[in-house]
């Protein structure tokens, strides 16, 4: 039934005031779709989703049963190929794990494939998961993207990030990575691991030690020296805040004589 049909037989026969919200509640559910039939509205304009119903023409390089690759029709390089699943996931993290994994298994033949047959030098896989990091299209895909030396793609520059600015960074990043892999032992009806929700005092002090051997070796040469810089560097300071960095050099010397061994 049209909308008019049903505005005339609801001011007919229910009278004004039950017409008008009537009115008012279609008027609402047209409006405001369900989520189910927004998704239904996406997958049908989805240029992906159609390329895979053969509603738009394309150069298909490999198609199975859960993903499909195909020439970029705007490419970034020759033998520009992109990759993406069959079923509709608008973001990487959306994926099934099985869809997932196929995936880029298969991409990791792809690109050997793609690169001997273009005679190129080296690939580049791009990833864009979200509007922000560059992602055009409400379907995730995979770039495989042929390389040679001084081909002039890719040259905007890398931020740099200071060391202070990256053990900012680590806190956040390993309680969102704790909660996530407890979410997937749970979801898989599995006890998840006795895992704190950020990295204590020790865990990130070895691996800033690690990664910073400069820091180590002043510790164990002059552990006075270096508890005089400290107040120089509150992260530092407060990485180190109560440690006795006598025991610490000592630790580190017999840690470090026996890695040489």
């Amino acid at each position: 039934m049209s909308f008019l049909s049903h505005a005339r037989r609801l001011s007919e026969g229910l009278g004004y005031h039950r017409f008008f919200i009537g009115m008012i509640s279609h008027l609402i559910d047209m409006a405001d779709p369900t989520p189910e039939e927004q998704e239904e509205m996406i997958k049908q304009q989805c240029p992906f989703c159609r390329i895979n119903r053969k509603e738009i023409p394309s150069k298909d390089v490999y198609a199975d049963d859960k993903i499909m690759a195909v020439l970029d029709i705007n490419p970034a390089a020759k033998g520009h190929t992109v990759v993406f699943p069959k079923d509709h996931h608008m973001l990487l993290p959306q994926i099934p794990y099985e869809t997932f994994s196929h995936m880029f298994r298969k991409t990791a033949k792809l690109c050997g494939v793609v690169r001997k047959a273009m005679l190129a030098q080296g690939m580049s896989i791009f990833i864009a998961s979200g509007g922000a990091a560059g992602q055009q299209a409400y379907h995730f895909t995979m770039h495989l993207i042929p390389r040679d030396k001084g081909d002039g793609l890719f040259q905007s520059g890398i931020k740099k990030i200071t060391p202070e600015e990256i053990m900012k960074l680590k806190a956040p990043l390993m309680q969102h990575i704790t909660a996530r892999v407890v979410q997937a032992y749970k979801q898989a009806g599995k006890q998840p691991p006795n895992v704190k929700q950020q990295a204590n005092q020790e865990e990130q002090l070895m691996n800033l030690l690690n990664a910073n051997p400069q820091i180590r070796d002043l510790i164990i040469q002059d552990p006075e020296k270096f508890k005089s810089i400290l107040p120089q560097n509150p992260q530092l300071a407060q990485l180190f805040d109560g440690m006795n960095l006598e025991e610490l050099a000592n630790f580190l010397k017999k840690k470090t004589a026996g890695d040489q061994r």
